[in-house]
């Protein structure tokens, strides 16, 4: 014998449907970023600056600018793949010589456990 399902509404007093909940969080202000440099401040003035780090991520050394020479052929490759991934031509270019770092990482810790 199967057993039947039966659906529930349940209704106000004043025979209106209940309202219903909402699971809305409640914003909170974005904080802002603090700047390096008042960071130092607070540590040059003997102050806690604990609070501004979390040990979620790495220290990145500073970024130094390059300049690179590239022929027109190499270009329009490095235009034409940067508008197919949707990205900048820059993040094509350090995407691309971060793998071919990587590459011949390997390649030399390879030859060297032969």
């Amino acid at each position: 014998m199967r057993t039947k399902t039966a659906s529930i509404t349940a209704w106000s007093r004043y025979g209106k449907p209940p309202r219903k909940k909402r699971n809305c969080k409640k914003s909170t202000p974005k904080k802002k970023p603090v700047s390096a440099e008042s960071i130092a401040r607070l540590a040059d003035a003997g102050k806690s600056v604990s609070p501004f780090f979390t040990n979620k991520g790495r220290m990145m050394g500073p970024i130094q600018r390059v300049n690179v020479d590239f022929t027109s052929p190499m270009l329009e490759e490095l235009d034409n793949t940067a508008k197919e991934l949707n990205i900048s031509r820059q993040a094509v270019i350090k995407t691309l010589v971060r793998q071919a770092l990587d590459h011949h990482y390997l390649a030399v810790r390879r030859a060297a456990t032969k």
